[in-house]
């Protein structure tokens, strides 16, 4: 607990505070010192002190872990208020970005000759401040996977259709500045809806933080499949059972192997579910596809007859929910060095590439030259 307060100090203190009272209350309280006690009056067959020791212990862990419940609920809220705050300041943002943007497109309609330098100029700035908007997005965006599917090929989009703009400007091609321009304001409406929308998500999670609503489900289909496969080993050691005596499995079993076969297939499917709300983060998409894959092999075991290959394979497909669940929660906290092996990690920037290759006229090296002239 006292480490765990520790990590939470740069994400936020008042938590860390209430990690720390939470530990010193476990010391106050002396419940390891207790359990202890306990264990030894269980081997003394003390029954009476057992259950007193017991009942006190249950109690006391009992409203420890309903304080840690509060502290969760708070940081979570805190967490879900930082975002929303966030979100709503890129809205605001590019709210005033497409204002300008059609106030520089109603100039490139009427434009003076001396005024083409500073028309170009204008809207490479208009270019410079959405990609600021970008680069804050994606910072939220590694937070959170409750920004909409769409929004990164969106702003994509709005940053391709202002370089153009600004390329045409360059070249006093007023009509295709103008449509460029027109085309920007287009996207970027798109992007204040798919933003209003990101809100809407981000309002219904159950979780500030879809990587920890995500990291939950997969526990719950962790705990799921522990279940499967604790019926498998069961109907395993029956079916052998059955096949010692000469016997072949009767009705009661295969039901129970068509049992689980369903139980399987529909943890499949959630799972299929949860791989679709990763898409984009590709490092855990394919961790679950890993998963998705062993578990359709498992599904044409259970098919036919399942054996022991077949709860090996089951045995992996938890292993590996628990590894994905620690995958999808860590994000890196640890300050510390340490030697990694090269990993898959998902690029939040646009999807696509200029259509010269970046050989494009350069605004910034000329404005820094106009500057100092």
């Amino acid at each position: 607990m006292r480490e765990l307060g520790r990590d939470m100090e740069k994400f936020g203190p008042g938590t860390a505070r209430n990690l720390q009272r939470q530990a010193e209350a476990m010391e106050e309280q002396d419940l390891s010192g207790r359990m202890e006690e306990m264990a030894e009056r269980m081997q003394d067959l003390r029954e009476q002190d057992t259950r007193r020791l017991g009942s006190g212990l249950e109690k006391d862990l009992g409203i420890l872990r309903a304080n840690l419940q509060q502290v969760r609920d708070e940081y979570g809220a805190m967490q879900k208020d930082q975002l929303t705050r966030q979100i709503r300041q890129a809205i605001h943002e590019l709210l005033r970005l497409s204002h300008d943007q059609e106030n520089l497109r109603t100039r490139t309609g009427a434009p003076l000759e001396q005024a083409s330098t500073a028309l170009a100029h204008d809207q490479f700035a208009l270019m410079q401040g959405t990609g600021q908007v970008v680069e804050r997005l994606a910072k939220v965006g590694r937070k959170t996977m409750s920004l909409s599917r769409g929004l990164n090929v969106t702003l994509g989009y709005v940053l391709r259709t202002m370089r153009q703009a600004a390329n045409r400007l360059g070249q006093r091609d007023w009509s295709a500045a103008s449509m460029a321009q027109r085309e920007s304001m287009g996207y970027l409406n798109e992007s204040i809806l798919l933003l209003r929308e990101s809100l809407e998500n981000l309002a219904q999670s159950r979780m500030p933080s879809t990587f920890g609503e995500a990291m939950q489900r997969m526990l719950d289909l962790a705990e799921k499949q522990g279940n499967v496969n604790q019926s498998t080993r069961k109907v395993l050691g029956a079916q052998g059972r059955q096949m010692s005596t000469g016997g072949h499995p009767g009705g009661s079993l295969s039901e129970e192997i068509a049992r689980l076969a369903a139980e399987q297939r529909r943890i499949h499917q959630a799972l299929a579910q949860l791989e679709r709300a990763m898409r984009g983060h590709r490092g855990a998409q394919k961790r679950i596809q890993a998963i998705e894959e062993e578990m359709n092999s498992v599904l044409r075991d259970m098919e036919r007859r399942p054996d022991r290959r077949t709860l090996d394979k089951q045995n992996r497909i938890l292993q590996r929910m628990l590894d994905a669940s620690r995958s999808i929660h860590t994000r890196g906290y640890d300050d510390k060095r340490r030697a990694t092996r090269a990993g898959e990690h998902a690029y939040t920037g646009p999807n696509w590439l200029p259509d010269d290759l970046g050989q494009s006229f350069d605004f910034l090296r000329q404005a820094m030259k106009h500057a100092l002239d």
